[in-house]
């Protein structure tokens, strides 16, 4: 079993128009069409992004695949999947782009899914005005709990912040493995921290360790907590693994695995340092 997670950084990303276009011409009209419906630019970038990293990694785990073949179609939730060529059986992929990121996952015998999350406020917002909008729904009263127990550190309240999007991710990540997208509802899913103990003193300080090679460089995210149960109506979900950590002080990501096997690799994340439109072709 072969488990990937490759990611990219559009802060710094400036494609030409005339670059934009060709890697747009690299994708199918459908996504070309959704990517244009957006009104800025850098959500267009990230979208953008997101279809290129998931053909990138599609041809890593099936290298006997032609870039030019692949179709990917989405299910009556939403969910993307390798409609062509036909995938073998087991395969699956997942992606998410929020903040500065896009991430991508990939697994030839599990079910996976990922979501990553910048943790940051509207000019206008407090983060005690932001948790508000959510007290009532989304989130369990136990869950609720842990949040509000974030406080060590010097700055109680972004410890919470920091608390509320890796438990966010962690929902995302586990409904998008399930392929159900807003199909679920979120206060039915309950997150449990088995060892809550290791956050402490990491919220948005997380160390990260690069190396870095020709045109990439593998990001070793640090582990922030593998420990993790998930109950949907009160029922424990047996057999499923999860694994939060951060892309940089501000991106927390997690990954939802439905195999025991797959859950080795997940720490390495390498990050793609550019997107070339030759390699596509």
């Amino acid at each position: 079993m072969r488990t990937k997670i490759i990611s990219f950084d559009t802060a710094n990303w400036a494609p030409s128009p005339l670059e934009f276009s060709k890697l747009m011409s690299l994708i199918p009209e459908a996504d070309q069409t959704r990517i244009k419906r957006f009104h800025f630019i850098n959500d267009q970038k990230r979208a953008l992004a997101t279809c290129l990293l998931i053909r990138i990694l599609i041809k890593t785990l099936l290298p006997e695949t032609e870039l030019a073949t692949i179709f990917i179609d989405r299910t009556e939730h939403g969910r993307p999947y390798l409609k062509h060529p036909p995938p073998p059986a087991g395969f699956d992929f997942n992606a998410s782009h929020h903040g500065d990121y896009c991430i991508a996952i990939g697994c030839t015998g599990s079910r996976v899914g990922i979501d990553v999350m910048k943790v940051e406020l509207n000019q206008s917002e407090t983060v005690d005005s932001f948790l508000s909008t959510f007290q009532d729904f989304q989130v369990t009263p136990r869950e609720w709990e842990v949040i509000n127990q974030s406080t060590w550190g010097p700055n109680s309240s972004w410890a919470r912040l920091h608390s509320f999007f890796r438990l966010w991710c962690l929902k995302e990540s586990y409904t998008k493995a399930l392929g159900l997208g807003l199909g679920l509802d979120f206060k039915t899913i309950e997150f449990e921290m088995l060892n809550p103990i290791s956050w402490k003193d990491r919220d948005g300080s997380t160390s990260v360790s690069v190396i870095r090679s020709k045109g990439t460089h593998s990001l070793f995210s640090q582990v922030i907590e593998n420990a993790v149960e998930v109950s949907v109506e009160g029922r424990i979900q047996k057999g499923w693994y999860f694994h939060v950590a951060y892309l940089d002080q501000h991106h927390p990501f997690c990954v939802a695995v439905e195999s025991g096997a797959a859950i080795g690799r997940l720490a390495e994340v390498e990050a793609i340092s550019h997107l070339d439109p030759s390699f596509f072709v």
